[in-house]
């Protein structure tokens, strides 16, 4: 969307007559009995396959619902209106729209989609926007006009207004086959009544896109919910859930982590990193059932157990061998935590350990180790692999 908020009229693409005829087939908006407004309704998810072609998937029907943030006139309300028909297909006007957005293909997005008929008699104007300025409470908003028919020049005459002055700072009638889209977060929109040209029935038949990122959906239990709600409730309600999940697998992870502690098993210090994961994420530690200085002390005696694991791991390549550089790396790794968590004291056998450095460096001696590191000091190639592998000389003991 342009700086402004706002993407000036375009051409749509040409709609096919089993489009036109859909729109012969829309029942009343019974939730807005005297607009004159006909109307259908449908949800999608939009995404792109691996050449970046554009997908439709239709979602299961639900009600349509906004917030009275957003709606005065009916928000908080579940409506459910009749599912958009078959061969309203909007796949065109969508891969139009996506285009024109140089939208993010790498991203998935939901899509409500209301098709329209608003129409006008010689007695009474037909009501687009009963509401009045609004927004819609979605990402970006699109009105698309496939047909008018027998209504002034002046009908529909759509409106961007600013949201704080309240003052319209932009107006235009879209066309027939033109389309229009907004940032629906920047500013409220508006349309002028639909009158009739003459002494038959005019209308205008078109349809709404909202475009949301699918992490932003207004879709599903949780929208319908906090939409009734005003949406404070049960935002505060599901951020405590969340926060409460989280707490409960932190103290079932701090549980695991002793049990392999107390089997001496190398995994702990995974688990232990996990648990360092959740806590980062949490702002209260009050409701775990360990302290920080627990999960040091396990953590501390979990690098001990990695350390000693992968000396002898390296020993036991070097008898049959083999290279000890991953066995060593790993190894180094691990004494680095260990110095970290003791303020940057090297850690020796009073902390566990069953080596100290001099065996250290004896086991790190090995023959095709310095042979491959020289060679790597004159060849840019293999010294650019080798260092990239192996960054050390002797692990910091």
């Amino acid at each position: 969307m342009p700086d402004q908020g706002w993407l000036g009229k375009f051409t749509l693409p040409e709609p096919s007559r089993a489009l036109l005829d859909s729109f012969d087939n829309l029942p009343a908006d019974r939730y807005a009995p005297n607009a004159q407004r006909e109307r259908r309704f449908a949800q999608y998810l939009a995404f792109f396959n691996y050449k970046r072609e554009l997908l439709l998937r239709r979602l299961p029907d639900r009600p349509f619902i906004q917030s009275a943030q957003y709606n005065p006139l009916s928000g908080g309300i579940p409506r459910e209106f009749a599912p958009i028909e078959p061969q309203c297909d909007v796949t065109p006007y969508i891969e139009q729209l996506f285009t024109l957005l140089q939208i993010d293909r790498s991203r998935k997005y939901h899509l409500d989609v209301h098709q329209y008929r608003v129409y006008g008699t010689p007695d009474a104007a037909g009501m687009s926007v009963p509401e009045g300025p609004h927004m819609d409470g979605m990402n970006l908003v699109f009105i698309l006009v496939v047909r008018r028919h027998e209504i002034t020049d002046k009908s529909a005459e759509f409106s961007l207004i600013d949201p704080v002055t309240r003052q319209t700072f932009f107006t235009t009638v879209v066309g027939e086959g033109e389309g229009i889209g907004l940032d629906d977060q920047k500013m409220l929109h508006d349309a002028s009544p639909v009158i009739a040209a003459g002494p038959e029935r005019g209308y205008r038949d078109y349809i709404v896109v909202n475009v949301n990122l699918l992490d932003e959906r207004r879709y599903g239990r949780r929208h319908e919910h906090g939409a009734v709600s005003g949406g404070t409730v049960i935002k505060d309600r599901f951020a405590e859930l969340k926060r409460q999940r989280a707490i409960g697998k932190t103290n079932d992870s701090f549980e695991r982590a002793k049990a392999l502690l107390d089997q001496k098993s190398v995994h702990t210090i995974a688990v232990v990193h996990g648990i360092e994961a959740a806590m980062r994420s949490l702002k209260d530690y009050s409701d775990l059932r360990f302290t920080e200085q627990d999960l040091i002390a396990i953590k501390k005696a979990a690098l001990v157990i990695g350390a000693n694991h992968y000396v002898e791991a390296a020993r036991q390549r070097r008898r049959d061998g083999e290279h000890t550089y991953g066995a060593l790396n790993n190894l180094h790794e691990k004494l680095a935590q260990l110095k970290d968590l003791k303020g940057g004291e090297k850690p020796d056998r009073n902390d566990g350990l069953n080596f100290d450095r001099r065996r250290l460096k004896r086991l790190a001696r090995d023959p095709n180790h310095w042979r491959l590191q020289k060679k790597a000091q004159s060849d840019p190639r293999l010294g650019a692999w080798y260092y990239r592998q192996y960054p050390w000389r002797f692990p910091s003991c």
